[in-house]
């Protein structure tokens, strides 16, 4: 399966791209890097619990989480962070690569709900599911950015078929 079907699958779209713009970063070890933005539909600014990807040529190369929205969350890849080694770094330079490369990076993103069955079957809630979606689409795709060097691995989460419930 290519990685934008599994991306569709789990409910995510094509909402935005990264560009490059005229104001580079004011941290330190980043200065040489030309300024990165990003354009994101309307609809998603301001939504919380999304999974995201950042797509390059088709490939995933990030697959990322954010309870506090994705314009909160992408300013730390646009600026960079002081930290060398923070993955707002990695991310930051992948991207501008990227652009230098004549290589568009696409954002998708995806506000996933989980349904819960209570005790009392008449009862149902829905709750975000952001995370989980976020550690499956991982583990399936294994982007080069989400990649650690520490040897940790992430649980396999199945997703199984949901059988008609019956009220």
């Amino acid at each position: 399966m290519n990685d934008i079907k599994l991306l569709e699958d789990f409910g995510l779209e094509d909402v935005g791209q990264w560009k490059l713009s005229g104001q580079p970063s004011s941290i330190p070890h980043l200065k040489n890097l030309p300024g990165i933005e990003f354009q994101l539909n309307e609809n998603i600014r301001k939504e919380k619990y999304i999974v995201y990807a950042f797509v390059i040529k088709e490939k995933v190369v990030y697959v990322g989480e954010t309870s506090n929205g994705l314009e909160s969350r992408f300013s730390g890849y646009k600026s960079g962070a002081g930290n060398e080694k923070d993955t707002d770094n990695k991310i930051k330079k992948r991207i501008t690569k990227s652009l230098l490369e004549n290589n568009t990076p696409s954002i998708w993103a995806g506000t996933p709900v989980a349904t819960l069955r209570l005790s009392n079957p008449s009862q149902v809630c829905e709750v975000p599911a952001s995370k989980p979606v976020e550690q499956i689409l991982i583990n399936r795709l294994k982007p080069e950015l989400n990649i650690q060097k520490t040897g940790t691995n992430i649980t396999e989460m199945p997703c199984h078929p949901m059988e008609p419930s019956v009220t």
